[in-house]
């Protein structure tokens, strides 16, 4: 079912962050929704929960044939790598086999149970992308300041440097006009 759907969807595009509309705009894509990033990790929580939600409900209407994350996955303090993954639906290949000879009991019915599971799947699914994302923000940030504070650094040596030779230039000056009106002095 979900493979026809998808034949025939549109791709709507949500965005996480004000910086992604604008450049989503320039590259000919029209952002559905922009949701505003989170700023710590406390509101990291609550954005991908609003998000998960709104995804869940979008995705068991049967609005929504299939769910991409794009996002920065974190490689290392200087690398972050744009990564793509299907989230939704989920193939069957990511899930552990279950031996035959295992039993569950469980309370609910096996759709409500898949719902759920699917629900929770999804939600930890975009908090680990947004996490990921958010330590490539931090880390982007911790480059540049150090950067920063390298450039800061340079400058104020470039600065003493000048006003020692600034000083130095006073006092030859000044030991030049000592020589020469002693100098002149002997003369008389």
């Amino acid at each position: 079912m979900h493979k026809e759907r998808a034949a025939h969807a549109k791709v709507e595009l949500i965005v996480v962050g004000q910086r992604g509309g604008p450049v989503m705009t320039a590259c000919g894509l029209t952002p559905l929704r922009i949701e505003r990033g989170p700023t710590s990790l406390a509101g990291l929580k609550e954005a991908v929960k609003g998000l998960a939600n709104y995804i869940d409900r979008e995705y068991t209407s049967g609005k929504v044939a299939a769910v991409d994350l794009v996002y920065t996955r974190y490689q290392s303090i200087s690398e972050c790598v744009p990564t793509i993954m299907r989230l939704l639906p989920i193939e069957p290949a990511i899930l552990p086999a279950v031996p035959p000879e295992m039993q569950f009991q469980t309370y609910l019915s096996d759709s409500q149970l898949i719902a759920g599971l699917v629900s929770q799947y999804a939600y930890i699914s975009f908090f680990q992308a947004a996490a990921e994302s958010y330590a490539c923000e931090q880390a982007s940030r911790l480059i540049a300041m150090d950067g920063a504070t390298r450039n800061t650094s340079r400058i104020v040596d470039d600065l003493l440097n000048s006003e020692r030779r600034e000083r130095q230039h006073e006092i030859t000056g000044q030991m030049l006009e000592m020589i020469a009106s002693r100098v002149n002095l002997v003369e008389e």
